[in-house]
């Protein structure tokens, strides 16, 4: 009797401990899959910010819209969309930034584009982000592989377009 105490208790606790070790690999599958929705919505959100800073710059730029206008869409966004949350004038003048500041930048390209060599195409100019997406699509950029919030710490914190791509 007390011997089979011991195995039964030997076989429950390695029992235990494979359940136990099996459990934890649901949780790195469930953590792992958590992340990168964070990525993805990151992606989008980033995306979704260049898009209205893009709109808004050109307005601004074709004497459409002048500070006046970017207030009122910000006050129209909050009192016809009270769910839409992050639209404020501020954050509306900082996703014109954000768009104005690498709308040019060579770094912006393509993750892919970046990669190649150019070396054996010296007559080739790797065209920037706004030329070779319309400026309308980042999501293959370096630009989303950053949060919003180091964004903005960025643009807020530099002056020179090397001090940011640095």
């Amino acid at each position: 009797g007390y011997m089979a105490f011991f195995q039964l208790q030997s076989i429950l606790k390695n029992i235990t401990m494979n359940l136990e070790r099996q459990f934890s690999e649901v949780i790195e599958l469930i953590k792992k899959a958590q992340a990168n929705s964070y990525k993805a919505v990151n992606v989008e959100l980033i995306n979704c910010y260049w898009q209205v800073g893009r709109y808004i710059s050109n307005r601004v730029t074709q004497s459409n819209w002048g500070d006046k206008t970017v207030v009122q869409l910000a006050n129209y966004i909050q009192k016809r969309h009270p769910d839409m949350k992050g639209y404020t004038r501020v954050s509306l003048y900082r996703m014109r930034q954000f768009y104005e500041t690498y709308h040019d930048a060579q770094f912006v390209s393509p993750v892919g584009r970046q990669l190649q060599n150019t070396e054996n195409q010296p007559n080739e100019i790797v065209a920037p982000v706004g030329r070779q997406l319309g400026a309308e699509d980042i999501r293959d950029s370096i630009l989303v592989k950053t949060s919003w919030t180091n964004h903005r710490i960025i643009l807020e914190s530099t002056k020179t377009n090397e001090e940011r791509e640095f």
